[in-house]
């Protein structure tokens, strides 16, 4: 069940010196936003177009946190990553990373991030997830956290001091590693609602 909407998730592909000479191994990797074990069959699809492409060794990770891309970006182990406005922001401060491509979701650079609960929750907008238990993407996702917490300080509902625990109550904000397992918590009753992606839910692009 669509809760709320709100602007702006950009997605991302960064990079540093994107690893020397032709003939050495070109590290990619992609924020983990789905599944790792569930992405195998798209790393190698990715590695195999990029090699093709190149005409040199790709080798395709998928970190189990986004500081680890962070990480591998400033330490030159790896090379090109795929993330988010927020990470693109972040690399930069840092000077680590600089944006190389912008994907589009439907023609457009940006989508939109939503409350997904459950049908028949009986949930009336956002807020009435007050005192509930809800499920963030991750603590680094853009339309998965930053967009949805942004979204609640512009209501009034959140604020620097009580943060989102003053809203949603203490020990009932969740994070997960990704879309999906924010999602999973919905469906097994641990949560009422998770933040995510628009096309988590219209485009069936992960569930």
């Amino acid at each position: 069940m669509r809760l709320i909407l709100t602007l702006f998730a950009g997605v991302w592909l960064l990079l540093t010196g994107c690893g020397g000479s032709s003939g050495e191994e070109l590290v990619v990797a992609l924020r983990p936003d789905k599944d790792p074990d569930a992405m195998v069959e798209e790393r190698e699809q990715l590695a195999a177009f990029l090699q093709a492409e190149l005409g040199r060794a790709v080798r395709v990770i998928v970190p189990t946190s986004g500081a680890v891309v962070e990480q591998g970006l400033g330490n030159g182990t790896v090379d090109v990553a795929w993330g988010s406005s927020t990470s693109l922001a972040q690399y930069r401060e840092r000077g680590i990373g600089e944006l190389l491509l912008v994907s589009e979701v439907d023609g457009k650079t940006s989508y939109e991030s939503y409350w997904l609960g459950r049908a028949g929750s009986g949930l009336q907008g956002v807020e009435s997830l007050r005192g509930k238990p809800v499920a963030f993407a991750s603590p680094t996702s853009t339309s998965g956290y930053v967009i949805p917490l942004h979204d609640l300080a512009q209501r009034g509902l959140v604020d620097a001091t009580s943060g989102a625990e003053g809203f949603f109550g203490k020990g009932n904000v969740h994070y997960g590693t990704g879309y999906v397992s924010a999602v999973r918590r919905v469906l097994d009753g641990s949560v009422v609602a998770a933040a995510v992606s628009d096309y988590v839910y219209l485009g069936d692009k992960h569930l």
